[in-house]
């Protein structure tokens, strides 16, 4: 499935020129090595975590066993590869898909709410910009992303799942949007800004938060020092 996506992407490249099309090559490249290696660090803790569970169950199993007591029937049953089917029609699917929000979402207004408190102050949604950003932050050079893992395709995320029904459909409209994400992150380096991007299931997660606060304090311009937490609240 993934390497179908890659292969729609490829056919938006070609309308590009040679100059950005190897710039997004190169800039893809880094974002997928930086993304494989968080995703393989996560895969070693998720193995290490499946091997604590497995031999626990196991020691539970024995026991139970043991004693007499045979493990329940929905535990021996349950299966979670199977695949839900879509419990509405076509037509509620599509009109629920519309409806949802591309701005003011539940995982933005947690990225202002945690950054505001720590002291920073932004911009929301600058249409001066390639993408409009979420979030701007001009005394930083810094433009946040806050990416919905489904619409956006967050490689390795349970949420980023390909619907059953019009197949051909989603995986054209995917492949644009990561090309077009690709092109925003790009086009705001050529302009001297440090674009950064957050997931939507990132966004639970305070440490995630702490970093994407880090980043954009550490992106200042050399020319001006940032302003501490304390400092910044006091304007």
């Amino acid at each position: 499935m993934r390497r179908t996506q890659l292969q729609r992407a490829s056919r938006h490249l070609v309308f590009l020129d040679r100059n950005d099309r190897s710039e997004i090559d190169s800039f893809c490249t880094r974002q997928a090595f930086a993304q494989t290696t968080r995703a393989g660090e996560q895969i070693n803790d998720g193995n290490r975590h499946s091997e604590t569970r497995e031999s626990s169950r196991q020691r539970r199993s024995a026991e139970q066993t043991k004693n007499g007591i045979l493990p329940s029937a929905s535990r021996r049953t349950r299966d979670r590869s199977t695949k839900v089917t879509d419990v509405v029609d076509e037509a509620t699917r599509s009109r629920m898909m519309a409806s949802i929000r591309g701005k003011d979402t539940r995982p933005e207004l947690r990225v202002r709410r945690y950054l505001h408190a720590a002291g920073l102050r932004f911009r929301l949604h600058d249409r001066t910009l390639p993408g409009s950003p979420d979030l701007v932050f001009p005394a930083h050079r810094a433009a946040v992303f806050v990416h919905g893992c489904f619409w956006h395709r967050h490689p390795f995320c349970r949420y980023a799942t390909t619907p059953a029904s019009r197949q051909e459909f989603w995986l054209d409209k995917f492949a644009r949007n990561i090309v077009r994400d690709q092109r925003n992150l790009l086009a705001l380096e050529r302009l001297g800004w440090t674009p950064l991007v957050i997931w939507e299931c990132d966004t639970r997660r305070p440490e995630s938060l702490d970093g994407l606060y880090w980043q954009i304090r550490a992106s200042a311009p050399a020319s001006a020092p940032p302003a501490s937490p304390r400092q910044s609240s006091s304007r």
